[in-house]
């Protein structure tokens, strides 16, 4: 009689086991058998849970540590988007007041059209202070327009136009002239701009002194009558000096404007090249 191999006699056995021990365990006997094991590998089964703790507590501590990330995370954007919004608000808050502003110095004179117009661009160069504004000849402005702030003081005017854009030389440019007087007096000058961003007010005819408040008078037709410029700042020299300096601070907050009025009513009579 031939002999079975090794292997086969292993599995024969393996089975004959697990069909043993399947009607045992369906009859219940082998109940002691389980509790026995179950006592025995207690001690085990503690011992590697009291091993695997402080390995457990990492994992939890690194889920921890992600979680705090992402919700800072979220927290700064969160918080980005609301001083974004408060700025958003601020910056309405501020044009409806300049609007509101032009709207009432558009009421006081029925005779003058202005357009209100925002500021798209600053050129600021030593002897070249310039905006560009959002409006252009399909909007009805010309070379040779008055330009004013929302306050109603004087910016510049229109040297350059095209068809969506405007540019405007500002009274600090060191080409702007504008013949000017002092207000409620017959003294009369011009304010020159000057390469610094500064006024002076020169050839002035008549008396003069800290304070006075300088508006246009007209003469020359570049500018019309009564638009208030600046005030007298600094007067260097003595009472015998000829032509002191005098330095003019502008009213109009150039480097703050957002929004000018054009005034489309007047062309100046000899418009300047740019």
């Amino acid at each position: 009689m031939p002999k079975l191999p090794r292997i086969a006699i292993m599995v024969t056995s393996l089975l004959l086991v697990i069909v043993l021990f399947s009607a045992l365990g369906r009859t219940g006997n082998l109940e002691p058998v389980q509790n026995l094991f179950l006592i025995g590998s207690s001690p085990l089964s503690s011992g590697l849970s009291k091993g695997f703790k402080p390995l457990m507590g990492f994992f939890k501590d690194i889920g921890q540590a992600d979680n705090l990330r992402k919700e800072n995370t979220y927290l700064k954007q969160e918080n980005e988007q609301l001083r974004n919004k408060n700025i958003e608000l601020e910056i309405t808050k501020k044009r409806i007041i300049e609007l509101e502003q032009a709207l009432k110095i558009r009421t006081t004179d029925l005779n003058t059209a202005f357009l209100a117009a925002t500021v798209i661009g600053f050129i600021q160069l030593p002897f070249r202070a310039e905006i560009s504004i959002n409006l252009g000849s399909v909007d009805g402005i010309q070379t040779g327009n008055i330009v004013l702030s929302p306050q109603g003081s004087l910016v510049g005017r229109i040297t350059s136009v095209t068809k969506n854009y405007s540019f405007v030389r500002l009274v600090t440019d060191s080409r702007s002239r504008i013949a000017s007087q002092v207000l409620n007096s017959t003294t009369s000058g011009i304010i020159s701009g000057k390469p610094t961003r500064e006024l002076e007010f020169d050839l002035v005819i008549g008396n003069i002194k800290t304070g006075d408040i300088l508006i246009t008078s007209g003469l020359g037709g570049i500018f019309p009558a009564d638009i208030p410029v600046g005030v007298i700042e600094k007067i260097a020299g003595t009472d015998q000096t000829a032509f002191p300096q005098i330095t003019v601070t502008a009213f109009a907050q150039i480097t703050n404007l957002r929004t000018v009025l054009v005034d489309t009513s007047f062309i100046a009579i000899l418009p300047e090249s740019r």
